[in-house]
């Protein structure tokens, strides 16, 4: 039970997350998504919406993928974003875990 207890914090990150964003799934395009997303989605084609001669654009390409399997439902959109909230909360949570318990350690060998 010991192993389970730093894994309930996170869990409830993403809970918290979760509950904060998921009101708001069913708005609609706002602001620059309108101008980004919602009047550029007819221009979009495989494979040069994301890839340049130098760069790939993952947004773009993430964007493109959603508009093939949803078109343009902006709640596809809204809970991508959504996953990519919770996934930077985990990464935080990680590394600020990490760092605070290398702080706890005893040194060994003084």
């Amino acid at each position: 039970m010991k192993k389970l207890k730093p894994f309930f914090f996170p869990l409830f990150l993403v809970f918290l997350v979760f509950s904060l964003y998921i009101p708001f799934l069913n708005n609609g395009f706002v602001s620059d998504d309108i101008g980004g997303i919602v009047e550029t989605a007819h221009t979009w084609t495989f494979p040069t919406v994301a890839v340049t001669k130098t760069v790939i654009h993952a947004q773009m390409l993430v964007w493109y993928v959603i508009y093939k399997l949803f078109g343009l439902a902006p709640w596809a959109f809204r809970l991508v974003n959504i996953l990519c909230h919770a996934v930077s909360v985990l990464l935080v949570w990680a590394i600020v875990f990490r760092l605070t318990s290398r702080l706890h350690q005893v040194p060994s060998g003084t």
